[in-house]
């Protein structure tokens, strides 16, 4: 009996053994599933992860070539392209002015309103010069009426010019143009990129050295032709370099006024001109000291 219960027993411990046995296997297994799966599961993570960086990555990719597209890189122009897009601007300036130009009861005007017309500029003229030059002249249409002087290339497109100053933010030119047959003045126009394109942003106009003698001649009511008014009496023909380096130098144009009889000149006086404010200045051999005249301007 006993040993019947002996074994028995060992039995009991087997089946208990064996049964502790299987559930440590399944247990063992059951953690190894949980590992895959867990390891599966972060693979799969990380490849979304890297699929939604190279989505990130391709669509600011497509943002900077739609920009790139949008805003192309805008060069520094030539000389030659530089003047012909202020002789371009002029022309249709005065095309546009022109049409809406009349004459009516209450004396010159145009037709039609500054917005209108400046929309018709925008692809030549910045927003500045748009507010200050062609609105000058809208508020003002006489000074429309000899348009040569406002716009001189319009007419004028083989006058002489030079590029003082050229980088990839202005671009400026001196030119001295014909106008209605004298070259009284220069000049100088400023170009800079506004909506990626270059536009003229601003114009100036300063005597030359024949706007100088007139100047002189005005203020000294000088109208006698046998008197001579004369910037340089050596040279007849006027360098655009030497008027830029006056101009911006701030310097004056030296004039001598004389008449000639049958044994040598007689000079009847000197002056400088301001060519920026058009000053007039007579030199005083006594007290060796230039004194104020007048204005060309405020004759």
């Amino acid at each position: 009996m006993r040993k019947q219960t002996n074994k028995l027993l060992r039995a009991v411990s087997v089946s208990g053994l064996l049964i502790l046995a299987a559930c440590s296997t399944e247990k063992a297994e059951n953690n190894v599933v949980e590992e895959v799966t867990i390891n599966q599961k972060g693979e799969v993570e990380e490849i979304s992860e890297e699929k939604n960086s190279a989505e990130v990555t391709e669509t600011n990719t497509n943002e900077e070539e739609v920009e790139e597209i949008k805003e192309p890189e805008v060069t520094v122009l030539s000389d030659e392209e530089a003047i012909q897009l202020v002789i371009e601007a002029e022309s249709k300036a005065v095309e546009v002015l022109g049409e809406s130009f009349t004459e009516g009861e209450h004396g010159l005007s145009f037709s039609d309103s500054f917005d209108v017309l400046a929309n018709s500029l925008t692809d030549y003229y910045s927003s500045n010069s748009l507010e200050e030059s062609i609105r000058a002249i809208y508020n003002n249409p006489e000074s429309f009426y000899e348009y040569g002087f406002v716009f001189p290339l319009a007419a004028h497109s083989t006058a002489p010019y030079v590029v003082a100053m050229s980088n990839e933010d202005e671009i400026e030119l001196y030119s001295l143009p014909e106008i209605y047959g004298d070259e009284s003045f220069t000049y100088v126009y400023s170009l800079k990129i506004e909506d990626n394109s270059w536009k003229v942003d601003q114009v100036k106009n300063y005597l030359s050295p024949r706007g100088a003698e007139d100047a002189v001649r005005f203020v000294n009511n000088i109208y006698d032709p046998s008197v001579y008014v004369v910037h340089d009496a050596d040279n007849e023909t006027i360098d655009l370099n030497e008027i830029i380096k006056v101009i911006e130098n701030e310097e004056n144009y030296m004039i001598q006024v004389y008449v000639l009889n049958d044994h040598a000149t007689a000079t009847l006086g000197w002056y400088t001109v301001d060519p920026i404010s058009t000053m007039v200045y007579q030199w005083d051999l006594i007290d060796d000291e230039f004194l104020e005249v007048g204005s060309y301007f405020n004759h």
